[in-house]
């Protein structure tokens, strides 16, 4: 689990918490993690409206989805916390249950602690404010009245820019510039990375931070990944494709059988799939296999590609 995140996969709640766990390393925090936690929480449960929006703006692949997740572990027994994972969900119905969220076990009384819901990645801020104005009305319609939020939304945006705007009690914006004393701490962590795990190198989103995001370091392993590639190869031809939908259609993946019938591989009934990864050869640090639903994605670390001027 570790080694997928730190290859460019995405984060999830279970890398923060065994991070935690006896033996393991602590999880890296960006700076402005505790001006989130310890000014802009607080002063967001000071205003007087029932469902108040923080926007937390970052640039693709610099730790920000991260550092919310992080928050909302760190604030989990204070506040109750979601995530909303589905950018085409029904907002009404999101409403309906953020508030029965907030009600639970205080359907007598109002809510003694708010809710923290997590917005992921919803690229239309129209839509954003179409579910804070729908919370509000839920929470009109329920007769919950009181004099601090109910509802916390945190909204987490990819920006297009890496140019810092100013950051304010409503907006922070993480940007791809690490201070020294992320540096160090990338230092630090890289050190203990080498003890349990012999590719680190290969951890491509994890050392792309670390070298604080130097165009000549990716635009180096993209030249060194891609100087073998061969297009009337299958796996490069396959590898090709990933990229391709990783790029226009966010999300996409092939399922794990497409690409065995693809390659020519023969599937083990009795053992489960093999090692898929393994016929993309130096490609493989690039893709992922999930192994919940059996596809094949190509990781986010594709920004290491886009980014590079000699693809």
């Amino acid at each position: 689990m570790e080694e997928n995140f730190h290859k460019g996969g995405e984060v999830s709640l279970l890398n923060i918490y065994s991070s935690e766990l006896p033996g393991s390393t602590p999880f890296i925090k960006r700076d402005k993690f505790d001006f989130i936690v310890n000014t802009v929480i607080p002063e967001l449960c000071s205003l007087r409206k029932a469902c108040v929006l923080f926007n937390r703006m970052h640039v693709p692949g610099c730790g920000g989805t991260a550092l919310a997740m992080h928050t909302l572990w760190f604030l989990r027994d204070k506040i109750r916390c979601a995530v909303l994972t589905d950018s085409n969900a029904d907002l009404a119905e999101v409403a309906d249950q953020v508030v029965k969220l907030l009600m639970y076990d205080h359907e007598e009384q109002l809510p003694q602690v708010p809710v923290l819901l997590m917005i992921d990645d919803f690229e239309d801020m129209d839509k954003v404010f179409d579910l804070q104005q729908l919370i509000e009305k839920e929470c009109v319609r329920k007769d919950i009245q009181s004099s601090s939020p109910q509802v916390i939304l945190l909204n987490c945006m990819r920006s297009e820019s890496s140019e810092q705007p100013e950051t304010t009690a409503e907006t922070v914006f993480i940007g791809n510039n690490l201070s020294q004393m992320e540096q160090k701490q990338f230092e630090q962590k890289l050190v203990e990375i080498e003890k349990t795990h012999k590719n680190a190198e290969t951890f491509y989103g994890f050392m792309i931070m670390k070298k604080n995001f130097l165009p000549e370091y990716i635009q180096g392993v993209v030249r060194n990944t891609l100087k073998s590639f061969n297009i009337n190869q299958k796996h490069a031809q396959l590898i090709a494709v990933l990229v391709l939908l990783n790029v226009y259609c966010k999300g996409a993946s092939l399922s794990v059988s497409l690409c065995e019938e693809f390659l020519g591989l023969q599937p083990k009934p009795f053992c489960g799939s093999g090692r898929v990864e393994d016929e993309f050869g130096k490609f493989s640090t690039f893709i992922s296999i999930v192994s919940v639903e059996a596809k094949v994605v190509f990781k986010q670390t594709h920004t290491l590609l886009l980014h590079s001027q000699t693809v």
